[in-house]
């Protein structure tokens, strides 16, 4: 249940600049291992809540300035993928692309795609959809295909293929000129009405957890680090460096990454937290130590939100926080 909690965490000791120091404000919280895919769009942020391995999930927003989350649908897909924008909420169903109003209500139909879809993004106004090369996984699969990025208007129309993917997860960032995409061991861009692939990045060894673009760069987390690299091409830069990173998020001008709990030999070899970093390069600040792993960072104009999982303990929820600095 939302707590509408602040926290007040003074992080000086944990790494944050000693003239300053974040708020910590409890959100939503839920059982253990239940809250997944946090998103915001300026005025709401989003998030599912599951009860269980492959039953139905709902789909949560919570207005900034609101106590009680809205469900829009209690009808999500196990293993499904959506997106906001200004106009609506769009998500899997079945193997098609439906659209919601914000509200919640009728869902309808924009377009149906093959494949196993692994990324859902709207930009203007088209739709993104990613689906996965299904080749190298493991195991029997009697129909494997070639991963595909696709797009259509999301007014509903005429569905086009701009390239094929090698990777079983393309992740997607896009701009007003091209597609980037994490492919197999690489980063990957295209230019939105498809063409030739370039490949900006390579790590066979490390392959891209996530992938986040502004202005001038395209920035992912690999290998326990942040990487950089410019749009115009060029040498890969590493912004941060730890044990495990799971996610990368920008937002004027800064990259917030998510470092995670790591064990080594039982114990524990390096804290959580959450860390900002100034996109063009600089020091790092560690502007959340929590005690849970931060599976999610959605930062955005409403804030930079994360969700925290205890990953099963027991009478440990999970938690939507929202990080906000303040004066000392």
């Amino acid at each position: 249940m939302p707590l509408a909690l602040a926290l007040a965490l003074n992080l000086a000791a944990a790494g944050a600049p000693a003239g300053g120091a974040w708020r910590v404000i409890e959100r939503f919280s839920g059982p253990t291992m239940s809250l997944y895919q946090l998103r915001t769009d300026g005025e709401a942020i989003y998030w599912l809540s599951c009860p269980g391995l492959m039953k139905p999930c709902s789909l949560n927003r919570l207005e900034v300035g609101a106590n009680e989350p809205a469900v829009v649908t209690s009808d999500f897909e196990p293993g499904g993928v959506y997106a906001v924008d200004r106009d609506g909420v769009y998500m899997t169903a079945q193997g098609k692309i439906v659209r919601l109003p914000k509200s919640g209500g009728k869902p309808r139909v924009l377009a149906s795609v093959e494949g196993w879809i692994k990324d859902l993004q709207v930009a203007g106004e088209f739709i993104y959809v990613s689906t996965a090369d299904t080749y190298r996984m493991t195991g029997r699969n009697p129909d494997p295909r070639h991963g595909t990025i696709l797009r259509f208007p999301k007014a509903g129309g005429a569905i086009r293929r701009i390239t094929e993917t090698d990777s079983s997860d393309p992740q997607m960032a896009i701009d007003q000129r091209r597609i980037y995409f994490v492919g197999e061991g690489s980063i990957q861009s295209v230019p939105i009405e498809g063409g030739r692939i370039e490949t900006m990045a390579r790590d066979d060894a490390n392959p891209a957890m996530s992938i986040a673009a502004d202005r001038v760069a395209v920035y992912f987390a690999a290998g326990g680090e942040v990487r950089r690299v410019l749009k115009t091409g060029g040498a890969v830069s590493v912004l941060y460096r730890a044990r495990i990173v799971l996610k990368a998020s920008v937002q004027d001008g800064f990259v917030y990454a998510s470092r995670n709990l790591a064990f080594d030999r039982g114990g524990i070899a390096e804290t959580a937290a959450i860390v900002r970093i100034p996109a063009s390069g600089g020091n790092a600040e560690v502007i959340a130590a929590p005690s849970e792993s931060p599976q999610d960072v959605a930062a955005g104009r409403a804030g930079v939100f994360v969700l925290l999982s205890s990953l099963g303990e027991k009478n440990h929820p999970d938690r939507i926080v929202v990080l906000e600095p303040h004066a000392p």
